[in-house]
C-alpha cells in the first residue's frame, strides 16, 4: 500500500529513489538484487519493493512462508530506465490523484462503501489453485460469503 501511495501522492520522489537503485546496481545486479531483497524485507519501503518488482523473474512477486520476499531476479534484465519509469509513474499519478483511495482493510468493509460511480478492482484469491498446500495464496476467503457480496455488488449496480 505504500508504494501505491508513493506513486500517487509523491511521484519525483519515489522516482528518484528508484533512479538511486537502479544507478547502484550497474557491475554488481545479482549482489545488489539480494541486497535490495534483504533490505527490503527488513524495512519493507515502497523504493525497494519498485526495484524487486522492476528486477524479479516473470514480475511474479513470492513470499516465504515468514512473509518474505523470496523471487529471485530476472538476470536478463536490469529493471525499467528510470526515465521510463518516471513517465509512467507521473501518468499514473495524474490519472488516480484526488480520485483513487488506497486502503488496507477487509473487502467487505472497501465495499461497503462504493457506489455506481466507483471503478471496482478485484484481484481475489483463485478457488481451486492450489488448496492448503501452497503457502502463496491466501487463506480464509469464505466462498459463500465472498459470494453474497459480490452479489451485494450487481444489486446496488456497482
Amino acid at each position: 500500500m505504500d508504494l501505491w501511495r508513493s506513486i500517487i501522492e509523491e511521484p519525483d520522489s519515489i522516482c528518484d529513489r528508484y533512479r538511486r537503485l537502479w544507478a547502484e546496481q550497474t557491475g554488481r545486479e545479482r549482489e545488489y538484487y539480494d541486497r535490495v531483497r534483504d533490505l527490503f524485507n527488513k524495512t519493507r519501503r515502497p523504493e525497494y519493493l519498485l526495484y524487486l518488482l522492476l528486477r524479479c523473474v516473470k514480475a511474479a512477486v513470492r513470499y516465504n512462508s515468514n512473509g518474505e520476499f523470496n523471487q529471485s531476479p530476472d538476470n536478463r534484465r536490469r529493471g525499467m530506465n528510470p526515465e521510463t519509469l518516471r513517465e509512467e509513474i507521473v501518468g499514473a499519478s495524474r490519472l488516480l490523484r484526488g480520485k483513487a483511495t488506497v486502503a488496507a482493510a477487509d473487502y467487505r468493509e472497501v465495499l461497503s462503501d462504493v457506489t455506481t460511480s466507483d471503478i471496482v478492482y478485484m484481484d481475489p484469491p483463485y478457488q481451486g489453485v492450489c488448496g492448503d498446500r501452497d503457502a502463496r495464496y491466501i487463506k480464509g476467503l469464505g466462498f459463500d460469503d465472498f459470494v453474497a457480496t459480490l452479489r451485494d455488488l450487481n444489486d446496488r449496480g456497482v
